[in-house]
């Protein structure tokens, strides 16, 4: 037997990730994982216990240094026409893409 956690569902819980579990509110983590839900072991990608990823602390800090350099020489913008509606699969990804508008800084 094999059983599987679909984890888009599991992080859509509005018990544990507030009533706009559901909407595209990517500022819910600005607070990082305790300020934007109920438990650090709602948000799932490394998972928890006995099992958890080995490197889950290293790709989180190299994460963050490769996003601050790329943050630091670009801005980013989405396009005026941009609407999500997600696509539920492995992940929530956006159903029609992102169009992003990139502008270096100079």
């Amino acid at each position: 037997m094999n059983v599987q956690i679909p984890i888009p569902i599991a992080q859509q819980n509005p018990d544990q990730w507030r009533p706009d579990a559901h909407q595209f509110n990517p500022k819910r983590f600005a607070k990082g994982i305790l300020g934007s839900s109920t438990s650090p072991s709602d948000y799932m990608p490394f998972r928890m216990g006995a099992r958890i990823c080995a490197g889950q602390h290293f790709a989180m800090a190299e994460l963050k240094v490769i996003v601050s350099l790329i943050l630091s020489k670009f801005s980013f913008s989405l396009s005026p026409a941009y609407h999500h509606p997600p696509r539920f699969g492995l992940v929530v990804q956006p159903g029609n893409g992102v169009c992003l508008h990139i502008r270096r800084v100079s």
